[in-house]
């Protein structure tokens, strides 16, 4: 009673994946519902968005590629711009700051992940400097993620 019925066809159909995502990252102001952007990874969310369309019957639906907006930007408020943005040069903080900045920018490359600096820090394979993040942090999922936007010519929305 607290929230929406999570079967009921008005849910599953008045919600698309990417609005149901956004209210798990972000949260609900006028309800109940916390933000899980900073607990979760966005592929936890997606399998919870996985798990909602089971809930009522539906087969899960193919996953969309990723986006600045709905995974690569949570992942770097998670792990990059605690630094980015204040120090390093490159500015972690939205997506054309993201594109363009950096010492050595563009440090990503649309459709050449190989040629990404962003990618080379995180696999520890750049000429430059030590790994990114410098704790570790990123978990294979989270990096091949970043690796397939890129890839797929690192959309914005």
């Amino acid at each position: 009673a607290i929230g929406p019925s999570l079967i009921a066809p008005a849910f599953q159909e008045g919600n698309t994946d990417s609005e149901i995502i956004t209210t798990i990252q972000l949260g609900h102001p006028a309800t109940a519902m916390i933000a899980w952007g900073q607990v979760l990874t966005s592929h936890q969310i997606e399998d919870l968005v996985g798990f909602i369309r089971a809930l009522a019957g539906e087969p899960t639906p193919a996953t969309e590629e990723p986006t600045f907006v709905t995974d690569i930007k949570p992942l770097f408020d998670a792990n990059c711009s605690m630094c980015h943005g204040t120090l390093g040069g490159w500015d972690a903080s939205g997506y054309q700051s993201a594109m363009t900045s950096g010492d050595n920018a563009p440090v990503i490359v649309p459709g050449d992940p190989n040629g990404s600096i962003l990618l080379q820090k995180l696999l520890g394979t750049q000429e430059f400097g030590g790994p990114m993040p410098p704790s570790g942090g990123l978990s294979d999922a989270d990096i091949q993620m970043i690796e397939d936007w890129i890839s797929n010519g690192a959309p914005e929305s």
